[in-house]
C-alpha cells in the first residue's frame, strides 16, 4: 500500500513581531512531549542543536552527547527532520532506520559528514523489504 500525503497549514500567533525572511524552517525549533505514566514528567524530544524550553525535564546520562542532549554520544540523535518526503521503515521487530537505510549510520555517526543523502532512492542506499510501502 502506498502512503497517502496529506498538506497541514498551521497558524499561530506570536507576541514579539518578526520579519517573514528570518523565519526559516532550519531556525524552527519543532520539538514533540511526551509525559511519563503519571503524566507528571516532561520530557521534549528536540532536532540536534536545539534547546529545550524552560519546561523540559534535563536529562543526565554518560551515554548522551556533551554537547548536545538529544543525541546519543555516538552521534545518533532522537528526531529527524528532511527536505524532501520520506519513504519511512517498517516499524517494530522487522525494521529500522538502520536496516532499511544503507547509509543512515555512517551519516548519524559521522556527525553529518558523511552520506548526507542517506535518505534517497538511489542505487544500494535503501533495503526495500525494510521500509513501508
Amino acid at each position: 500500500m502506498e502512503g497517502v500525503m496529506q498538506e497541514t497549514h498551521v497558524s499561530f500567533n506570536i507576541a514579539v513581531p518578526v520579519v517573514l525572511s528570518d523565519v526559516q524552517i532550519g531556525n524552527v525549533n519543532m520539538f514533540i512531549v511526551a509525559y511519563d505514566a503519571d503524566n507528571v514528567i516532561r520530557k521534549e524530544v528536540h532536532l540536534p542543536t536545539f534547546e529545550p524550553t524552560a519546561k523540559a525535564v534535563r536529562v543526565d546520562s554518560p551515554d548522551l552527547n556533551s554537547s548536545d542532549m538529544y543525541k546519543h554520544k555516538n552521534g545518533m540523535m532522537w528526531g529527524l527532520m528532511f527536505p524532501d518526503t520520506f519513504d519511512y521503515p517498517i516499524e517494530g521487530k522487522e525494521g529500522n532506520l538502520k536496516d532499511a537505510y544503507t547509509y543512515f549510520f555512517e551519516w548519524a555517526t559521522s556527525g553529518g559528514t558523511q552520506y548526507q543523502d542517506w535518505y534517497l532512492d538511489k542505487s544500494g542506499y535503501r533495503n526495500s523489504d525494510k521500509i513501508y510501502r
